[in-house]
C-alpha cells in the first residue's frame, strides 16, 4: 500500500464499485417496496451549472467521526460493534495521518497530508486559519450530483478564525475592510451546514465546541447558542437524525443521493470555563496539578460498563505501567506520577472518557434506525473512524497524543454497507487519506486536490492485498 501506486488510481477500483452497486441493485430487487416509482429513485437530480446529474444508483454516504477515540475504546460502543463491525468491514490497522484534531480533520476533508495542507496546529497560525476549505471532499461529492450536510466539529478554530477563502479573495480584490469570522462563513459545496464554533465569548451565541453542555454551532451561517444543560452529543445526535430523513426526503424527490458527516466530540475533553469535569492529583513532589476529563450526563457516569473501570486501557492489570523510559526522548523519558493520587485521577479520566462514548453510541444507534426507517440503509455506506487515539498510561503518558506511538496514532476505521456486510476484517494499514480516497471512489467523484490516499475499495470489498498490489 505504500509503494509506488499511493495516490494513483488503480483500474481494480471500477471492478470493486461495480461489485458494490451489483450488491445494491439486488437488495433492491429484493426489497418489497418500489423506489423507482412515482419519479422518486428512477429520476436523476437535476445539478447546478458545471456539476453532474445524480446517478439514480448511487450509494449514500455517512461518514461518522469521533474526537480522541482509541482503536480499543470500542468496547464502550456495543451499537457501533453490532451495527457497523459485526455487520461491515473492520480495518485492524486504520491511522491518524497526523495524530492532533485539526491537522487529521483537514486531511479527511481535503484528502493531503498535513505538508500540503498546512494546518499542523490547533491554533493560529496553523489551525483553520491555514485550511483553504474553497475546496474539499463535500464540493467533490456535490459536483457529483450529491446533496451535502456537515453537523457537529469542524476544525478547531472555526468561529474565531478568518477563513482563508475569503483572506485571499480580499486581498486578490484589494480590499482592506473587515473581514468576518468563520462562524458566519459556510465553506463551499455543503448544502446544510450544522458546524460547531470555537470560542465565540458570546459574540453572538454563548458556547464553544468543547462545552458538553454549554454548546454553540453555526446554522447555516447563523451562529446559534445550544443552551445552557443541552448535551452536545445529544444535539448532534438530534441533528444528524433530522438531516437524514430530510435529505431522504429530497432523494424521493429528486433521486439525488446524498453525503452527510456528523462530527462528535466525544470523548475529547471538556474545555468549557464554566463546566470543566476537571479532576486532580498530587505529583511525587506534593504539587496539585489537573487532569481534564470529558463531561458526560450523570446517567452514564453510573452506568455498569463504566463503574467497573479500574484502570486506564494503558496501564497493567497489577497497576504498573511502563517502568524503563530511559529510551524515550526528551519530556517522554521524564515520565508521569504513578502515586495512588495519580491513579485515583487517571481512573475518573477513564470513566468519564468511557461514559461520554456511550452517549455517542447510542446517537449512532439512533441515526443507523433512522436510516432504516426511512429505507436508506440498504443503499448506505458508512464510515466511521477517529482523528486520533489518546494515551492512557503508555510510556509514562497519563493523558494527549501528538506524540508518534500507537495509542496516539491507531484508531478505529470500520465501513459497512451494500455488498459490506459479512462482519470481516482487514489487515492492510489505512489512513485518514485513504478514507477520503475510498470514500470519493465509492461515489465515482473526483477528488479536490491530486491525492495523497490511495482507494481501499478493492481490499474493502475483496480482501487484504499486502505489498503486491499491482499499478
Amino acid at each position: 500500500m505504500l509503494g509506488p501506486c499511493r495516490g494513483k488510481f488503480r483500474p481494480s477500483t471500477h471492478r470493486a464499485r461495480a461489485a458494490l452497486l451489483g450488491m445494491l441493485a439486488l437488495a433492491l430487487l429484493l426489497s418489497s417496496c418500489s423506489l423507482i416509482s412515482d419519479g422518486g429513485f428512477g429520476e436523476q437530480a437535476g445539478g447546478d451549472a458545471g456539476t453532474t446529474s445524480a446517478d439514480p444508483d448511487a450509494l449514500n454516504i455517512v461518514e461518522i467521526v469521533a474526537d480522541d477515540m482509541r482503536f480499543d475504546d470500542l468496547r464502550y460502543a456495543p451499537n457501533l460493534r453490532r451495527l457497523v463491525a459485526e455487520q461491515g468491514v473492520s480495518m485492524r490497522n486504520g491511522f491518524s495521518s497526523y495524530p492532533l484534531c485539526c491537522p487529521a480533520r483537514a486531511s479527511f476533508f481535503s484528502g493531503l497530508e498535513t505538508h500540503n495542507h498546512g494546518v499542523y496546529d490547533i491554533k493560529r497560525p496553523t489551525g483553520y486559519r491555514a485550511f483553504d476549505d474553497s475546496t474539499s471532499i463535500a464540493t467533490s461529492l456535490k459536483d457529483r450530483g450529491y446533496t451535502t450536510g456537515l453537523v457537529g466539529k469542524y476544525l478547531n478554530g472555526y468561529g474565531n478564525h478568518r477563513p482563508l477563502q475569503l483572506v485571499r479573495e480580499a486581498e486578490e480584490a484589494g480590499d482592506d475592510g473587515p473581514i468576518p469570522m468563520s462562524q458566519y462563513f459556510v465553506p463551499n459545496g455543503w448544502d446544510e451546514w450544522q458546524a460547531a464554533v470555537t470560542g465565540v465569548n458570546c459574540d453572538p451565541a454563548c458556547g464553544d465546541a468543547y462545552s458538553y453542555f454549554s454548546y454553540a454551532y453555526s446554522d447555516n451561517g447563523t451562529p446559534t447558542a445550544a443552551g445552557w444543560q443541552t448535551y452536545s452529543t445529544t444535539l448532534i445526535g438530534d441533528q444528524s437524525v433530522d438531516l437524514a430523513h430530510s435529505f431522504h426526503e429530497q432523494r424521493e424527490e429528486t433521486g439525488a443521493p446524498f453525503f452527510l458527516s456528523v462530527n462528535h466530540i466525544a470523548p475529547h475533553n471538556d474545555l468549557s470555563r464554566k463546566r470543566v469535569d476537571t479532576v486532580y492529583f498530587r505529583n511525587p513532589q506534593g504539587v496539585r496539578r489537573k487532569l481534564g476529563t470529558p463531561t458526560a450526563p450523570d446517567w452514564a457516569m453510573k452506568l455498569p460498563i463504566v463503574r467497573s473501570i479500574d484502570r486506564p486501557l494503558g496501564v497493567r492489570r497489577n497497576g504498573t505501567g511502563e517502568s524503563d523510559l530511559s529510551d524515550k526522548p526528551g519530556r517522554l523519558s521524564i515520565g508521569r506520577p504513578t502515586n495512588p493520587s495519580a491513579r485515583r485521577a487517571q481512573v475518573r479520566l477513564a470513566r468519564a472518557r468511557a461514559a461520554s462514548i456511550v452517549v455517542m453510541d447510542r446517537q449512532i444507534k439512533r441515526l443507523v434506525e433512522q436510516l432504516q426507517a426511512d429505507g436508506e440503509w440498504d443503499r448506505t455506506v458508512l464510515a466511521f473512524w477517529s482523528d486520533n487515539g489518546f494515551f492512557q498510561g503508555e510510556h509514562g503518558r497519563m493523558d494527549g497524543k501528538v506524540d508518534p506511538y500507537e495509542p496516539a496514532l491507531r484508531v478505529p476505521m470500520m465501513f459497512t454497507g451494500p455488498g459490506l456486510r459479512d462482519g470481516s476484517t482487514r489487515d492492510d494499514p489505512m489512513t485518514v487519506t485513504d478514507l477520503t480516497a475510498t470514500l470519493l471512489d465509492i461515489a465515482d467523484a473526483e477528488p479536490p486536490h491530486a491525492p495523497d490516499g490511495a482507494s481501499m475499495l478493492p481490499v474493502l470489498t475483496g480482501s487484504d492485498r499486502g505489498g503486491a498490489t499491482a499499478c
